[in-house]
Order: structure tokens, then sequence, then C-alpha cells
């Protein structure tokens, strides 16, 4: 795992090529229902990547789309990689307690994919 930082204008992501896990352990404390949402960037063609959350019995899957590119400076050739929030779904916990949340990213061509975070509400 690589965090990747580029004088404060390209945000921290960890460059992801292969098949990764990561795995957290979160304390919900009340039962609810939570929208879940990834932010990526990833430059490739699309249909070859996958990124898949698991919590609390469900399983949500995205397919990894290119996210485009914003100039940073037209006369120096300076490209920037977007960041952009996707959202994948929803997930319910029944009960208060202890949950496990898995993230899986497929990155299965030459294409990284730049992970950014996670974000569950």
């Amino acid at each position: 795992m690589i965090m990747i930082t580029l004088n404060g204008c390209i945000p921290e992501h960890v460059a992801v090529s292969g098949k990764s896990w990561y795995r957290w352990k979160v304390y919900i404390d009340e039962p609810g229902t939570m929208k879940v949402d990834v932010s990526y960037s990833y430059q490739g063609l699309p249909g070859k990547n996958s990124i898949s959350i698991k919590a609390a019995g469900t399983s949500l899957h995205h397919d990894i789309q290119s996210t485009g590119i914003t100039v940073g400076e037209p006369g120096d050739d300076w490209i920037i990689d977007s960041y952009n929030s996707k959202m994948l779904g929803m997930i319910s916990f029944s009960t208060e307690g202890y949950y496990d949340i898995i993230l899986e990213i497929n990155a299965n061509d030459n294409s990284p994919v730049n992970f950014q975070w996670l974000w569950m509400q």
C-alpha cells in the first residue's frame, strides 16, 4: 500500500494494482441504514475493475469507471487526475454493536485505481 500526495494538489490516496482487501471494525451505536460512498481516480478503460463492500450481511458492487482529468496549467501541460465520489448503495445495521466492513478492490488492468476514501453516513 502506498499513500501518495503531490504538492497539496492531488489528495492522499492508495494506488491499487491487482486485487486488494481492506478491513475496518466499526461500532454502530444505533440500528439504521447508512449510505455508502467511495472516492477514487481511475484513468483506464471501464469494465475491467471493480469495488465491493461487505458489511452486516450486505454486499455492494461497483464497476469502476474512468473519472477524467482536470487541466492544472494549460501552458505547462500540467494535468491532474480527478477524484470522484460514487454512491455504492445502502447497508442496514439491525442492532447496535461492532461490525466488520470489508472493502475489496479489483484492479485487473495496467491502470491503477487510486482509492481515496470510503464514507458511510
